[in-house]
């Protein structure tokens, strides 16, 4: 098994990230959500069920085996050769992180190598809630909160003013995904959630909240602001090729958000 000497440990503030070590300590395993392949084994045996009774039931798994959002974690990897899963592309690691009680805690979870569209190293982390300053994972149906190193990157929606220049709100986002809606309150963000055969609609949307928590929901009973406009006048940033500004418009609301578009 591929082992890493101390001298190519990476330390970023007091977290230090390795590979599996032969002789292990005691961790909790955090493998990657079954979520996905759950739902496409509901939508088979199930033909012709209800967008409310997918809803229902995603739900219910995502309680118990978490949405994997998809944090970027290069920054932080160990230079060397991982064992790589030929199957999923990931490899292992084991990283020493504090709860939000503050007890250190061994975690042990599934990253990519840099083998991303753009050289991303994503993981696969399992969550229900999602904000800057904690995620909650969830580890044999059981929900730990975690205080979210900084070296967890995501891609985050910034809700901001018809000036484009002071930010209103922000929400936390798996990476490599675009808004499709807002909530009239302009409090909650939908994301379309595709799953099985290939759709141009999603069948589910995903709703994060303005605290970070994740659910599904149906388009119809969440009267989202959908119609969306890409702005071609906005503020640019050195070094943002992909920065995009949208314009989404109700029949009463408006909202403006920014964001960086999935890199491709």
């Amino acid at each position: 098994m591929w082992k890493l000497s101390l001298s190519v440990l990476v330390t970023i503030a007091t977290v230090s990230i390795y590979a599996v070590p032969s002789s292990a300590q005691a961790f909790v395993n955090l493998p990657p959500s079954t979520l996905d392949e759950d739902l496409i084994s509901f939508d088979r045996s199930n033909p012709g069920a209800s967008v409310s009774s997918i809803v229902k039931y995603a739900n219910q798994r995502l309680e118990k085996t978490g949405f994997n959002y998809s944090f970027d974690i290069c920054e932080s990897l160990p230079k060397g050769d991982p064992k790589i899963d030929p199957k999923s592309y990931f490899a292992k690691f084991r990283i020493p992180l504090s709860t939000s009680e503050g007890r250190k805690q061994l975690f042990q979870i599934s990253s990519g190598y840099g083998n991303s569209p753009c050289g991303e190293c994503f993981t696969s982390f399992p969550t229900a809630k999602v904000s800057r300053q904690e995620v909650v994972a969830i580890s044999g149906e059981k929900k730990i909160a975690i205080k979210r190193p900084q070296h967890f990157v995501l891609d985050e929606v910034l809700l901001v003013d018809k000036t484009l220049q002071k930010t209103l709100r922000k929400w936390e986002t798996p990476y490599s995904t675009t808004p499709v809606g807002i909530s009239p309150n302009g409090k909650k963000l939908y994301i379309g959630y595709y799953f099985g055969k290939s759709a141009e609609e999603p069948k589910l949307l995903l709703e994060i909240s303005e605290g970070g928590t994740v659910k599904f929901a149906a388009k119809e009973s969440t009267k989202m602001v959908s119609k969306k406009q890409a702005l071609k006048d906005f503020p640019k940033e050195k070094g943002n090729d992909y920065l995009t500004y949208e314009k989404f418009t109700g029949r009463d609301k408006t909202f403006f958000i920014k964001y960086s578009f999935p890199c491709t």
